[in-house]
């Protein structure tokens, strides 16, 4: 998500992340006719229910290598 943060509470009430990987597995849950993320087109909205990670994030003021992680336990798309 290159130019679009979101903010993580985890270390404090506004850490700006630059970007966030979203991960699924075969038991992640997809809904509104979607059986997968190959059903997802390019600008779709979605809202994703699931586990927060850390992942080596450490907080405000640090850089990490690595994003917060999220493990995707269910994909639903937003529709207008």
């Amino acid at each position: 998500m290159p130019g679009f943060f979101r903010l993580l509470s985890a270390d404090c009430q506004s850490c700006p992340i630059g970007s966030l990987n979203v991960v699924t597995s075969a038991v992640t849950e997809f809904e509104d006719r979607l059986t997968d993320v190959s059903g997802l087109v390019v600008n779709d909205t979605v809202i994703v229910r699931g586990l927060l990670l850390k992942n080596g994030f450490t907080g405000c003021g640090s850089i990490s290598p690595f994003p917060p992680q999220f493990v995707a336990a269910k994909v639903r798309r937003q529709t207008p």
